[in-house]
């Protein structure tokens, strides 16, 4: 057994043992996810500033947030070392085995969102994100395709506490998004605010309700560090000749973000983690 594959059954054990909350929305929070030498290790695999991404996206301060989504060409730029890491650290992570842990925490409610058709096409993603000072995401429930989402934090010291994702609760009672929206913080009360400390986790389930986001904040350390896996819907694409194209380009090139695409009968027939 390799020290990865090791440190996954630490991971994995960690999160299933974790007991889920049903208030605002489902949800849970980790301590002390990744064992803390392979956690420092970690920090200091994460890549330059240049590796990353900064192009915007609608409804944020995205001049702020970097995106590093581990394509072939971006993990190919790297030094050795972390090509190595990261992509033995991909690997493990867009796994079934470890993605049955993250959604069998919310097995018979995703059950009932998928109306138990076991062949519901799924698709997982990865990508570690890089806010700068002034970063802000304003409240929103995630777009209908959304199924599940993980983050895990990634700063060197506890400094920045305050600057983790908040869960709200909206004001106007019976109030839901189906995701089409990104809301004023003014409509909302904080339920409660993830503290952005080390090795913390925050995974939720997305719903009309799942309403989170994260305040905007002033850093004096000048990166606030995310590891985010997506879980969604396969979708019927509706694409346009433009877009395929450009889609067709970044495969061709390596830039085609890290993936892995499987199916709700892989995850509800798993009946041991091991």
């Amino acid at each position: 057994m390799t020290e990865m594959e090791s440190t996954f059954k630490v991971i994995t054990k960690h999160i299933f043992d974790h007991p889920v909350n049903t208030t605002p929305f489902y949800h849970f929070v980790t301590k002390n996810v990744f064992p803390a030498e392979f956690y420092t290790e970690l920090l200091g695999k994460l890549p330059d500033d240049t590796s990353y991404d900064w192009k915007n996206e609608i409804g944020t301060l995205e001049d702020y947030r970097g995106r590093f989504c581990f394509s072939r060409r971006e993990i190919a730029d790297l030094d050795r070392s972390r090509q190595y890491f990261w992509a033995e650290f991909v690997q493990h992570m867009l796994s079934v085995n470890f993605l049955c842990v993250m959604m069998g925490k919310f097995r018979s409610e995703l059950n009932e969102r998928f109306d138990g058709k076991l062949n519901t096409p799924l698709r997982a993603e990865l990508k570690l994100l890089r806010d700068k000072d002034n970063y802000a995401l304003k409240v929103h429930t995630d777009t209908p395709d959304r199924v599940a989402t993980i983050l895990f934090y990634l700063p060197k010291d506890d400094s920045a506490t305050q600057n983790g994702t908040s869960l709200f609760v909206p004001k106007e009672e019976g109030f839901t998004c189906p995701g089409t929206t990104r809301h004023e913080y003014e409509k909302f009360e904080t339920f409660t605010t993830v503290p952005f400390e080390p090795n913390n986790g925050l995974c939720f389930m997305r719903s009309n309700n799942s309403f989170h986001g994260v305040s905007p904040y002033n850093m004096s350390n000048p990166n606030r560090n995310v590891l985010v896996l997506l879980v969604s819907e396969v979708k019927e694409s509706k694409m346009d000749l433009k877009e395929k194209l450009k889609s067709a380009v970044k495969h061709i090139v390596g830039m085609t973000p890290a993936k892995l695409y499987f199916s709700w009968h892989d995850i509800y027939h798993t009946k041991k983690i091991t």
